[in-house]
């Protein structure tokens, strides 16, 4: 009985000994772990990164998207925020060397020029101007800005066209005020509508209220136009008398 249980013994013995060496290797394994416990420290920090890239280029395409979609409907610097100008910007700001978006930039450019052409062949100088201010602004070059403009030079002032003296306008001078108001009874005598062109659309609803109190009682009739030139057209005056008016006004 004393020999069974001495190998009993020595089997736990054994056994004991596997569990302790086992138990020694689990403490050793855990002291290594807890040695690199920074390595996913590190690895959350690596992802974090590029989270934020993600996003940012998930911005980037969102704002593209909405940049072509804009410039593909003639949004081109209008209405605010919802324009084919902002969301190329909003790309830019994020990447300021983003192919795409100086892409997108130049064809703005590029638009703002023909529609600058078109206005000139409409005799429209005043939108073409305009045009002509925001293709510059937008990417457009002073050459081909130059180009375009000398491509379509300046016409001589029509003879029913009456143009204001900017400083008199800025002003409100009683010299103006008595222009406005001769104007107003040429028009009434002709009789001849009225196309009166402002710097805006205030300025040129205070031009007609002017020369509608010279003739009260008489209904002037015409329209307004925004425009960088100041005027006043007597559109049905012929031109024979309008010689004579020109002639009298000097």
């Amino acid at each position: 009985m004393l020999k069974v249980s001495s190998q009993v013994w020595v089997k736990r013995l054994i056994s004991a000994s596997l569990n302790l060496a086992m138990l020694a290797l689990v403490v050793g394994c855990a002291q290594q772990l807890v040695a690199v416990v920074p390595a996913p420290a590190r690895a959350l920090q690596i992802s974090a990164a590029e989270v934020v890239e993600r996003e940012q280029q998930k911005k980037i395409r969102q704002y593209l998207f909405n940049a072509f979609e804009s410039l593909d409907n003639g949004r081109l610097m209008r209405p605010k925020n919802d324009n084919a100008y902002d969301w190329f910007n909003q790309v830019l700001w994020l990447d300021n060397t983003h192919p795409e978006a100086h892409r997108g930039m130049r064809e703005i450019g590029k638009v703002y020029l023909y529609l600058a052409e078109e206005a000139y062949k409409q005799e429209d100088r005043d939108r073409a101007e305009l045009m002509l201010e925001r293709s510059q602004w937008v990417s457009a070059s002073a050459e081909e800005v130059k180009r375009i403009k000398k491509s379509y030079p300046p016409r001589p002032q029509a003879d029913n066209e009456y143009r204001l003296v900017l400083s008199d306008l800025n002003s409100k001078t009683e010299q103006l005020l008595a222009r406005l108001s001769e104007l107003a009874m040429q028009a009434k005598s002709l009789p001849s509508r009225l196309l009166i062109v402002a710097r805006s659309d205030s300025e040129a609803r205070w031009l007609y209220k002017q020369m509608r109190s010279s003739v009260e009682g008489y209904r002037l009739r015409g329209n307004i136009q925004v425009g960088r030139v100041p005027r006043i057209v007597l559109i049905d005056q012929p031109k024979k008398v309008v010689q004579n008016i020109n002639m009298g006004s000097k």
